[in-house]
């Protein structure tokens, strides 16, 4: 049995902690020998970042123009910073790893 305590909400930080410090928890759990790990946390609502939304759009718009060498540049590191920025993405790879989906 694991719980949060005075010491870990210190380290982390308040409450409402953004999905990829679950994810983090999740990866070091999975990561020991235990057998079940259950999470009673609802996710109801998507995390709200902005710069998110315009690396979103600006990736759709690069996805017009995959010809010239530089776009392709640009679309990898675009991606690599909707990657980063996704708290929801790094949550999922999370779980699906728990659950042997992934490697």
């Amino acid at each position: 049995m694991m719980a949060i305590d005075d010491q870990s909400i210190a380290n982390i930080g308040h409450w409402l902690w953004p999905r990829d410090m679950h994810a983090k928890m999740l990866e070091k759990l999975s990561s020991t020998q235990i057998e079940v790990i259950g999470n009673k946390v609802y996710f109801l609502e998507p995390p709200v970042n902005p710069g998110l939304g315009y690396i979103n759009k600006i990736l759709t718009f690069v996805a017009l123009y995959t010809s010239a060498h530089e776009t392709l540049q640009l679309d990898a590191m675009l991606t690599a910073t909707q990657l980063t920025l996704s708290t929801d993405a790094k949550l999922a790879v999370s779980i699906k790893r728990c659950v042997g989906l992934s490697s």
